[in-house]
């Protein structure tokens, strides 16, 4: 039990710090280390006008406060006065030693003042492809040294610095080294440079931006069907009825759903369906197929390009459905009699009753029959009907022949 005890106290002793107190305060520093060579501290400031020492009597009887710097010739005194505190300000980049004195004893306690400096931080351009581009940064900074007064061995102090590239307001990129790899930019661009570190508080910014030319462009485009769609065509956005009549833009807009960068050419091929050389063309297809359409993009003075992905556009084959029965009674529900149909060239229709006396005909398959004879109801019963229809495609053609029920109830 006792020596478990003994162990216990060993370890707590083991694991005790006691921090040493130091009797030079650095008003303002923004950063304090320990020197390597002992425990004299470093104090950091971002400009050397905020640089200012400060300390305390140790008791609470006033001390004589005696300071001095140094330099290769020893220790210079430059200040003493007698008080509760003391406080040296005007002060340069150097060691700086202090010796208390309250009668009782004597305390003597060192330390750096030190200010980084970046200066001269500029940007440049290095080079550039059409996906990429290299930038680099130079600055100076400013020697951090200081040195053992007991042995003159000297240490330096590393900046590790941290280069933020951006344009404007929004930051690029981040890195440890003064080299940036960028994505190439599609429009006109300026780039900046700003240098920091862990010894300040803030950054050095490059005195002017790097202007870079538009390079880089990207193909995509967005289209939209502007066809006339009637209610009996069976037709829809990504599966279409001929002719399909699509706008498509490809002219920037500021997104990215359509093409980016200085455009100079555009070039379309509609699958087999033709070409086209403006930015936001309306094409129209005729046939029956399915039609990759693929876009080209160049900058001409950059001489870089791009192609999108083939979007496919879907024209479906001709096709006629005939009903058997309507019902013209205003309810909103067969109301007409009509074809169903997609992809039709030409169309006739023609209905007769049935002693052959012709009750309706037309060729436009978007018009119906609404069971009316002149301005006069027609008798329910039944009629016959003869469509016949052609689509834009090589042998599709179309001939129905039938009956049909009108039927006459409540609305």
């Amino acid at each position: 039990m006792h020596l478990i005890q003994k162990n216990i106290v060993a370890l707590l002793l083991a694991f005790t710090f006691v921090p040493v107190m130091a009797q030079i305060n650095g008003t303002n520093a923004y950063l304090a280390e320990q020197a390597a060579y002992g425990s004299d501290l470093l104090y950091f400031y971002s400009n050397a006008s905020l640089a200012q020492l400060d300390a305390t009597a140790p008791g609470t009887a006033p001390a004589t406060f005696t300071w001095s710097t140094h330099s290769q010739s020893g220790w210079q005194s430059i200040k003493s006065e007698s008080g509760m505190n003391s406080s040296l300000t005007g002060i340069n980049a150097g060691l700086y030693r202090l010796v208390i004195n309250d009668g009782a004893t004597t305390q003597t306690h060192q330390c750096w003042v030190m200010v980084p400096t970046i200066n001269n931080v500029a940007i440049a351009l290095e080079r550039s492809s059409c996906e990429r581009v290299i930038l680099s940064g130079t600055c100076d900074f400013e020697p951090l040294n200081y040195y053992d007064p007991a042995n003159g061995t000297t240490y330096q102090v590393g900046y590790q610095p941290s280069y933020q590239w951006h344009m404007g307001d929004e930051t690029l990129a981040v890195t440890d080294v003064a080299t940036a790899e960028l994505q190439a930019p599609y429009d006109d661009t300026e780039y900046g440079l700003k240098v920091s570190t862990r010894l300040l508080n803030t950054a050095a910014s490059s005195a002017s931006p790097v202007a870079v030319k538009a390079i880089a462009v990207k193909a995509a485009f967005t289209y939209t069907n502007t066809k006339d769609k009637a209610e009996n065509e069976l037709h829809t956005d990504t599966e279409g009825s001929a002719p399909m009549r699509l706008l498509f833009k490809a002219s920037p807009d500021g997104t990215t759903d359509r093409s980016q960068g200085h455009i100079n050419n555009y070039s379309w091929e509609f699958g087999e369906a033709g070409k086209d050389f403006t930015a936001d063309p309306t094409f129209v297809f005729q046939e029956a197929g399915t039609f990759p359409v693929i876009l080209t993009v160049e900058n001409s003075e950059s001489g870089c390009s791009s192609t999108s992905e083939p979007v496919n556009i879907i024209v479906k084959e001709a096709f006629v459905e005939v009903p058997n029965v309507f019902t013209p009674n205003g309810d909103g529900q067969n109301d007409e009699f009509r074809v169903a149909y997609r992809s039709i060239k030409s169309f006739s229709m023609i209905i007769v009753n049935r002693w052959g006396r012709v009750v309706y005909e037309s060729t436009n398959p978007d018009e119906g029959w609404d069971g009316k004879i002149g301005k006069q109801d027609a008798a329910p019963g039944v009629y016959f009907y003869d469509v016949k229809a052609t689509g834009y495609n090589k042998d599709e053609s179309f001939h129905r022949k039938g009956f049909l029920h009108l039927l006459v109830g409540k609305q």
